[in-house]
């Protein structure tokens, strides 16, 4: 849902609502949820204005133009889409300055800022390059504020489900996607796509699959995210694989509203992950 402005009126005691916002490329998503009511989920797509002079101005646009946004809200959770992003293993980033040795070792460092996320569970680290004046300016603008990579709060949830045997998650967007591949505590595979091309899509599945030899009867592939995409994609992979479904939607956070079904999926798992 766009255009809606969100005024500060729309919620009368935001103490006792979370805010949850995901910032990427194109756009920032908002969606706020009462944590003593149900169906009180509002949810916003807030397109950045591409002709800003850079992406801080972007983002600092698209929230003043959200008053709302400005609120005392009793928890604020960002999710940062970012093309900067490196899952490793936990023990090679046991400081923050191994993480930031291995990301200049892959990335240009100039201007960013790294948020980590250890993932004791799985054993791993999602590394996450953030914009470094979109970092500072989150920070100082919102209260009781949680960031976190959007590959990361992915890894998080989809460890919850807990398996004795591999499964693949699939999170669809307009034109990227992600792939978790996870075996009990272990993350095998995390990695983020762009295409074009549902064909593409399938390739890349498949791929990643067979580079880790599951097996094409027996182990499972969910699928999440944008509808769209989800529907063209699952009678082409069911050609290959015998066990192609939709990831459950989270029950709690559709008790939260309806609307949490329009949100991006890494958006509106990333609270149930505490």
């Amino acid at each position: 849902m766009e255009s809606a402005r969100l005024e500060k009126e729309l919620i009368a005691d935001p103490s006792l609502w979370v805010l949850l916002m995901r910032l990427g490329p194109a756009a920032l998503h908002v969606a706020a949820f009462s944590l003593v009511e149900d169906n009180s989920l509002i949810y916003r797509r807030l397109p950045l204005n591409r002709a800003a002079i850079s992406v801080l101005k972007a983002t600092e646009d698209a929230v003043y133009d959200n008053p709302l946004l400005l609120s005392d809200f009793k928890k604020v959770y960002c999710v940062v889409e970012s093309p900067w992003v490196m899952p490793v293993p936990a023990p090679m980033v046991s400081d923050n300055r191994d993480a930031a040795a291995m990301f200049n070792a892959c990335f240009d460092p100039g201007g960013k800022t790294l948020i980590i996320d250890r993932l004791p569970e799985p054993n791993a680290a999602v590394i996450t390059g953030i914009d470094s004046g979109v970092d500072r300016f989150i920070h100082r603008t919102f209260s009781n504020l949680s960031v976190t990579g959007h590959l990361a709060s992915l890894c998080r949830y989809f460890h919850l489900a807990r398996s004795n045997s591999p499964k693949t998650y699939v999170n669809f967007r307009d034109s990227a996607f992600d792939i978790v591949i996870i075996d009990g505590n272990r993350l095998l595979h995390a990695n983020t796509y762009s295409y074009t091309d549902v064909a593409d899509a399938v390739y890349y599945i498949l791929a990643c699959r067979n580079r880790l030899g599951l097996n094409a009867e027996t182990d499972e592939l969910l699928l999440c995210g944008d509808a769209g995409p989800r529907e063209a994609v699952t009678p082409l992979l069911r050609r290959y694989i015998s066990l192609v479904m939709p990831v459950i939607f989270p029950p709690r956070m559709f008790k939260a509203g309806r609307e949490a079904m329009k949100a991006p999926f890494d958006l509106i798992v990333t609270p149930l992950c505490e």
